[in-house]
């Protein structure tokens, strides 16, 4: 059981598969699932993994916190060994490598961690929450690409980050008192969408950097763990723990077709 995964990320550009394993690597499948690297990284147990395709960087969520990793390359390796295909190694039209796309010959590098309030951190030098037991882990994450903002998902309190330098924008604590399944960001309506345990949706208009309440919408028989937003941003996609899709209007918050 130790190459169980615990989580995955499909990065469509360079079709490739990421999985964070029990075993401490990070492996990279292509899109016919044949591994292609398996790097170590000090990162417990991975619960969520982001591929960020705007900067080609691997954001992952559990146990050793919420750490944005960056791809290094290994061109000493790859000069020194005797058996190297040059023509397996994808490049682009000016002869650049592409990013995790490099073999073995690469290795994940850990360029940033967020400090993230009340969650659980294992593996962290003078940390007070290292022995808090009664403290949890930040388990989800999601990111909105168009402003390279992430948010990280505490029970029921989401923070937003940037991340460039990891600073905390935005900070929406006890929305809810069950936790947060999954969570839109809309800011071009200043609109927040909220899916929790007991599964409902709830959406916030945000004002002033604090979230209001407006409206409880999608009472369901199972929650909520996928929310998305199509690119004119006039429909939602949900998805059920119990396996239903729903198509809904963005407007109007109405189904429009279920699944």
């Amino acid at each position: 059981q130790s190459s169980l995964i615990t989580a995955m990320a499909m990065a469509v550009d360079i079709n490739m598969l990421f999985a964070g394993c029990l075993d401490g690597s990070l492996r990279l499948y292509s899109d016919k699932l044949q591994l292609k690297s398996c790097m170590p990284w000090a990162n417990g147990v991975v619960r969520d993994i982001i591929y960020n395709t705007k900067k080609k960087e691997v954001i992952t969520a559990g146990s050793y916190g919420v750490k944005v990793w960056e791809c290094e390359l290994d061109h000493e390796a790859y000069r020194n060994d005797p058996d190297v295909d040059p023509y397996s190694i994808p490049k682009t039209k000016d002869g650049q490598v592409i990013p995790w796309c490099y073999g073995k010959y690469q290795h994940a590098r850990q360029r940033l961690q967020l400090n993230v309030p009340g969650a659980r951190t294992l593996g962290a030098k003078n940390d007070p929450t290292a022995n808090t037991n009664s403290l949890s882990w930040c388990e989800r994450i999601t990111l909105h690409e168009a402003t390279q903002m992430l948010f990280a998902i505490v029970e029921g309190s989401i923070y937003g980050y940037e991340l460039q330098k990891g600073d905390m924008v935005l900070c929406f604590r006890d929305l809810h008192q069950l936790p947060i399944t999954c969570m839109l960001y809309v800011p071009d309506s200043d609109m927040l969408i909220t899916s929790t345990a007991d599964a409902s949706a709830t959406v916030w208009r945000i004002a002033g950097g604090e979230p209001h309440r407006f409206k409880t919408f999608g009472k369901s028989s199972a929650p909520m763990h996928h929310i998305v937003a199509d690119r004119a941003l006039q429909y939602i996609l949900t998805a059920g723990m119990d396996g239903q899709v729903i198509l809904w209007g963005l407007d109007s918050l109405q189904p429009i077709y279920k699944m």
